[in-house]
């Protein structure tokens, strides 16, 4: 995973949420998936919390960066 450069202008191309009540938890289940998912490029991660008097609610958005997997190339033919 890299970031990008400061002042640079990053664009990404696909967003990832996790939430859940227990910040912890969601806070692993982040690290997993990154480790899963060692070539995309993190551009900005956002953590928003919303709490009542019952419960508490805790989100962390992701925005990346995914390149393609594979670049299809033409092959000239002979004939």
């Amino acid at each position: 995973m890299k970031a990008p450069r400061r002042g640079s202008i990053a664009t990404f191309n696909s967003v990832k949420v996790f939430s859940g009540s227990d910040r912890a938890a969601v806070d692993r289940a982040v690290e997993v998936w990154l480790a899963r998912h060692p070539r995309i490029h993190l551009i900005e991660a956002i953590v928003t919390e919303s709490t009542t008097d019952a419960s508490t609610c805790v989100c962390i958005t992701l925005f990346f960066h995914e390149p393609p997997l594979a670049v299809i190339v033409p092959v000239a033919t002979m004939n």
